[in-house]
């Protein structure tokens, strides 16, 4: 994107990192601009630690990390992949699908064995 969309990045950064239902849309676009300077921030917004649950608060959690992980792909954020890795614990099987699609995106060879893994042992059929 142009220079607009980079003088953004501050105003959006600070909507990623004060709590609320805008954070989602806050990562995404951030992805969306293009600008290298905003992984590291994007990283800091991952939760690993959240559940599966139906409470707004859990799945806008869960949201997050999806956009997150959606993000670093249109970066194609390589040395971020083992954070996305990680992230493939994640109990919901939606955030679990996006990490797959972006790592797949970001196509760092290093993570086929753990894409694989993912593929053939998966509990959902959708990821498998």
């Amino acid at each position: 994107m142009g220079p607009a969309a980079c003088s953004a990045v501050p105003a959006v950064s600070q909507w990623l990192n004060e709590e609320g239902d805008w954070q989602a849309d806050a990562a995404y676009t951030l992805g969306q601009i293009g600008d290298a300077a905003v992984v590291k921030p994007l990283v800091g917004a991952i939760d690993f630690e959240v559940g599966s649950g139906r409470d707004r608060r859990t799945r806008l959690r869960n949201r997050i990390n999806q956009n997150v992980a959606r993000a670093l792909a249109s970066l194609k954020a390589k040395e971020e992949v083992p954070d996305l890795v990680k992230l493939l614990e994640a109990p919901e099987a939606s955030t679990r699908d996006a990490v797959l699609r972006s790592i797949g995106t970001i196509g760092d060879p290093s993570a086929a064995d753990v894409m694989m893994e993912n593929a053939e042992n998966d509990d959902e059929p959708f990821i498998r």
